[in-house]
């Protein structure tokens, strides 16, 4: 996965994976939550015991679905970031 000057920033906080567990990399930039709007469906041979390559698919297809038909809009997240620097962050509580 390649990286650029917004992972430092947006993704800085998502943990590598190891032998016993295995982060699903986001495509997107997360959001003020730390969900991203698509995951990255790469196969990881470790799951080879607990699910095959094509059921693994299946579900991260399926979840980057759900994920990008309900996230919000671009509208909706500048709107987010910028009250959120205007009001000093008091504006993501008022958020949820």
């Amino acid at each position: 996965m390649t990286m650029n000057c917004w992972d430092c920033i947006c993704n800085k906080y998502i943990p590598e994976g190891s032998k016993t567990s295995v982060i699903l990399p986001p495509i997107t930039k997360t959001f003020i939550t730390g969900l991203a709007s698509t995951y990255d469906s790469t196969y990881d041979n470790i799951l080879l015991p607990y699910i095959d390559k094509k059921e693994f698919t299946r579900i991260i297809e399926k979840l980057n679905s759900v994920l990008f038909s309900n996230f919000p809009c671009c509208g909706s997240l500048l709107c987010t970031y910028v009250l959120a620097l205007c009001t000093l962050g008091i504006y993501y509580i008022l958020y949820y």
